[in-house]
């Protein structure tokens, strides 16, 4: 006999000692009368358990050869679609980077374009600085 058999009875002993004389020792008695409906609802749930695994593991398989084959179709699509959706990013970035250069180069061409101008009119007023400078004799006739 265990301590944890339903039918044994539990038995309990409180000694207290109070003062100078030691009072008698008090004996509680306490029966216990457990039931079984623990065990038994365990036991239905284990055997829904195994009739679960017996029943998925015997079933046949529902799918059949169409099905198969719509399901390949479907992933071929799939990643044909998935494909068409990374070659149209890879051409939206190519297209924003050819547009971002293009930019560029008209930005540097238009700066070069100011400095040409720039070094043409330096050069202009340059020039005209020069021939203001230049004495102009009167041509004298020759004798």
């Amino acid at each position: 006999m265990t301590v944890n058999d339903p039918g044994t009875p539990r038995t309990t002993e409180v000694k207290q000692t109070y003062g100078a004389t030691p009072d008698p020792t008090i004996i509680h008695t306490t029966e216990v009368r457990e039931s079984n409906a623990a065990w038994w609802i365990g036991a239905l749930v284990a055997i829904v358990a195994i009739l679960a695994v017996v029943y998925l593991v015997t079933r046949s398989p529902t799918t059949s050869q169409d099905d198969l084959a719509t399901a390949l179709e479907q992933g071929r699509m799939q990643g044909a679609l998935e494909s068409s959706q990374a070659n149209l990013s890879a051409a939206q970035e190519s297209a924003n980077l050819a547009a971002q250069r293009a930019a560029d180069a008209t930005t540097r061409a238009a700066d070069s374009a100011a400095i040409a101008t720039q070094r043409a009119a330096d050069a202009a007023a340059a020039a005209s600085q020069r021939a203001g400078d230049a004495v102009v004799a009167p041509l004298e006739p020759v004798e």
